[in-house]
């Protein structure tokens, strides 16, 4: 029985180095914007000199199991050396809150607290870009608040 629970606590301390390794290796590096009690994780890039600028902004949301770091290893740096770029970490992904409530992963739902989160940031007219899961979340964004933004691109969406 002892080695039963020394192997179960020294399991359990395993999982929680490996957690304390990997937060300090893949931190949070962005904003958190609080929005119907829940915190999104986001960052917010693009060339200093954009004032005055007309282009409009570039949303990128994420697909399923990934985060905000997806885009920064791939399209975020060259889209932001013309436009202003934010990149969110959906409800529950990365580092942001996951919400306590029953439709959580509702791309309506998501999409209705990243809309509140661009109010907040002062961020108008946005072209909506979702990467598969993030598709159903853009285009689901679309549906409910289209007078609100420039475009929509969907990027391998989940059906």
């Amino acid at each position: 029985m002892i080695w039963i629970l020394s192997a179960v606590l020294a399991l359990l301390g395993f999982a929680w180095f490996s957690v304390q390794c990997t937060e300090r290796r893949f931190g949070r590096h962005g904003h958190l914007v609080s929005v119907d009690g829940v915190d999104l994780h986001y960052v917010d890039v693009g060339p200093d000199d954009l004032a005055g600028e007309t282009k409009a902004p570039i949303v990128l949301i994420h697909g399923a199991s990934g985060n905000l770091r997806d885009f920064e290893a791939s399209i975020l740096p060259e889209l932001a050396k013309t436009h202003r770029v934010l990149a969110f970490d959906r409800p529950g992904h990365g580092w942001s809150a996951r919400p306590d409530i029953a439709d959580a992963h509702d791309p309506a739902r998501q999409a209705a607290l990243i809309h509140a989160a661009l109010k907040k940031l002062g961020v108008k007219r946005p072209v909506m870009l979702g990467h598969s899961w993030g598709g159903a979340v853009a285009t689901a964004y679309a549906t409910r608040f289209g007078p609100d933004m420039s475009g929509l691109l969907v990027l391998a969406g989940a059906t």
